[in-house]
């Protein structure tokens, strides 16, 4: 059996076959590898190991788990508040180099090698070549979500740096999510996790598309000097629409994104599970 999303854009797309079974007593398929008595009778599933899964969990296996542990490692990376701090004006062109326009490639890069390899023939010269490339951008993906979450920021983009820590976090989650689909028990689960995945490398390409008007907000705190309460009530809704969790603090008092002593502390928690 083959499962492949049909719409062409802004997915990905990755074609396994699976074994499904009829249930003997009523005929009915079934596709969940879960299951252990047929849904529409209620008789017991006989069934065989799945060949095609454990052909794929024996050439995968090893190496999605090698990637499932180093993504639960930066799940739990605490953020970084001690070192040396970037300068403000170096930051959001570092940014965009090293989090934003990698990030928006992920998509469409993990699309084009799923789809350059036959993933049931994990011996196949372009399998193999696809599967080292896989991993590659699956540690690639960590490594630059582990580098902002480590990251001490200037001080004035601390509130916009840890928030986008998360949605770093989150997209290199998502990758390595999606080549779990490799060693799926079933199409049903790799149908499920595959609208996950979707959905949050989504929810990360949000936040691409308004960095130019973050950097605007910026902007005039470090090149005119003006106060940065002023510019923040100035750009409320767009800091409310990219970091929907801090709108309630932005409408009530913008300028609490720039403070940075004891009196006003700004901590948001990257790893509580939001």
């Amino acid at each position: 059996m083959e499962e492949e999303d049909e719409d062409e854009k802004d997915v990905i797309r990755l074609q396994l076959s699976f074994s499904v079974w009829d249930c003997d007593t009523c005929q009915y398929v079934i596709t969940s590898a879960a299951m252990t008595s047929c849904p529409n009778c209620g008789s017991p599933i006989d069934r065989t190991e799945d060949r095609h899964v454990a052909q794929r969990r024996r050439a995968y296996g090893q190496g999605v788990t090698r990637l499932q542990e180093r993504a639960t490692l930066m799940r739990n990376l605490a953020f970084g508040d001690r070192g040396e701090r970037m300068a403000a004006k170096e930051y959001p062109g570092w940014l965009a180099r090293t989090v934003f326009r990698p990030l928006r490639l992920y998509t469409d890069e993990l699309d084009r090698l799923f789809r350059s390899a036959d993933w049931d023939s994990p011996s196949a010269p372009a399998t193999e070549s696809a599967w080292s490339s896989v991993q590659r951008l699956c540690n690639d993906a960590i490594d630059r979500a582990t580098g902002v979450i480590r990251m001490p920021p200037p001080p004035l983009f601390v509130a916009v740096h840890r928030q986008t820590a998360r949605f770093a976090r989150d997209a290199a989650s998502a990758v390595v999510d999606s080549v779990e689909a490799l060693v799926d028990p079933d199409p049903d689960t790799a149908v499920s996790r595959f609208e996950k995945v979707e959905n949050a490398l989504a929810e990360a390409g949000k936040l691409t598309s308004r960095l130019p008007r973050l950097l605007e907000f910026v902007e005039p705190v470090l090149v005119k000097g003006l106060a940065p309460a002023e510019v923040a009530r100035q750009h409320t809704t767009d800091l409310a629409l990219s970091f929907p969790e801090i709108r309630e603090i932005v409408q009530t008092d913008p300028g609490v994104l720039f403070r940075t002593s004891s009196a006003y502390p700004v901590d948001f928690q990257c790893c509580d599970g939001a």
